[in-house]
């Protein structure tokens, strides 16, 4: 038996079923949800289509820039651990990722906010793409918006509590490619599909690969559960806006995803509240003489926040943008550097490290696949790295690093 519950959300004692697995678990299988077959059936199919095409392809919808929301984000592009305040190589996955399909109807006073309404970038090459995209956006919004009425019910408050805090919502939507696992050789040491995180939003709803399975839940004593799915069902759970909203009462729950032995994919729905919505505890969730505890928060600067914290940066200093395209090589190579430190991607996936300050080490660390190191003052004497290895980069000594397509590695410049 799942350690995720299944709850019939169109039987009578729908609230009370979900109020005890939120209060648990914080995550739970939902079936009778209503949402049709045909609009999960096309959407996934389209991400499939989508993450099947070449590098190139899904390039020319990449992330204009670091910390952008929406679009195509390479294999390793994010660590969600680091949402924590945790270090950990980078996660073994791809994703695509769109925020609101409707345009807002409201005046955006906070600069910060048009971040959440940022442009889609929508796949030339796959016509029916967005259409599946949008119809299951809508789809997940509405069923959101039901699965909170319930939990307001379970909280003691009215059924339309939280509608003026969701009028506005600033959701996302994402798909994510966990490509198989290789060989056990291709996986650095505490290295996932997705690493240990909460959710930053009210509630996720996830369409989950019904045959590679992966994900896993921590329950209170740290033991890790998987995750299993019937046919038919999302999984929801909850985000951090509703552990404050209930005083812990009901668990954002860290949750992770192993590095698949085959191919996983799944599509999230991240709901989020207004981004001017202050998340306080409800009256509902403190027993006589108890203190909320967490402070008031606005709901959009703690979404931005959290997201931008997990993104890796490719090709540039941190400190300058370097926008991402087709014009750059098949091969692409994740790289963190410092500010100190100046890099420049070059044809045939082959990376130039140069202007290194006096007094500045590097090391190459490989996660994925195999890189070879070559010092300019040594051409006959090739290095090979591969996951769980590095290369460390003398001061002023010049190098080249020459990746296989499929590789994945950090380099990082310390004084």
């Amino acid at each position: 038996m799942s350690w995720v519950p299944i709850v019939d959300i169109g039987e009578r004692n729908a609230v009370h079923a979900i109020a005890e697995a939120c209060q648990r678990t914080g995550f739970l299988t939902i079936v009778g949800h209503e949402v049709p077959t045909t609009v999960l059936d096309d959407t996934w199919n389209a991400a499939r289509d989508f993450f099947d095409q070449t590098l190139a392809e899904k390039m020319l919808v990449a992330m204009p820039r670091p910390g952008y929301p929406y679009g195509y984000s390479p294999l390793a592009g994010e660590t969600l651990a680091r949402s924590l305040g945790n270090g950990a190589p980078p996660d073994l996955k791809e994703s695509y990722a769109i925020g609101p399909v409707d345009r807002p109807t409201h005046t955006i006073t906070d600069p910060d906010e048009s971040f959440a309404w940022s442009e889609n970038l929508w796949p030339p090459a796959l016509p029916h793409f967005r259409l599946a995209w949008e119809r299951h956006f809508r789809e997940m919004a509405e069923l959101s918006q039901r699965l909170l009425r319930l939990m307001a019910v379970g909280l003691g408050t009215p059924a339309h509590h939280f509608d003026a805090l969701i009028s506005r919502p600033t959701s996302a939507m994402r798909a994510l490619n966990y490509p198989a696992r290789a060989s056990a050789t291709d996986v650095a040491t505490d290295q996932f599909g997705a690493s240990a995180h909460t959710d930053y939003g009210t509630l996720t709803i996830l369409l989950a690969d019904p045959v590679q399975g992966g994900l896993q839940v921590q329950d209170s004593t740290g033991e890790w559960h998987d995750v299993d799915t019937v046919p038919g069902s999302l999984v929801v759970n909850l985000g951090d806006a509703m552990a404050r909203w209930t005083n812990d009462r009901w668990r954002s729950t860290m949750h992770r995803v192993l590095v698949p032995e085959g191919r996983r994919q799944s599509i999230a729905f991240f709901h989020n509240a207004n981004w001017d919505a202050v998340i306080e505890c409800l009256p509902t969730c403190l027993e006589p003489g108890e203190l909320p505890r967490y402070q008031p928060i606005a709901a959009g600067p703690h979404l931005m926040q959290k997201f931008q914290s997990t993104v890796n940066t490719f090709g540039g200093p941190m400190n300058e943008a370097m926008p991402l395209g087709p014009a750059m090589p098949p091969g692409l190579s994740l790289v963190r550097v410092t500010p100190e430190f100046t890099a420049t991607t070059v044809p045939a996936g082959l990376l130039r490290a140069h202007e290194v300050a006096e007094g500045v080490w590097g090391r190459l660390k490989v996660h994925h696949g195999h890189v070879g190191f070559v010092f300019e003052d040594e051409p006959n004497c090739r290095v090979e790295a591969v996951p769980g290895e590095h290369v460390d980069i003398p001061p002023g000594r010049p190098h080249h690093v020459e990746p296989d397509d499929d590789a994945v590695f950090v380099v990082e410049f310390h004084r």
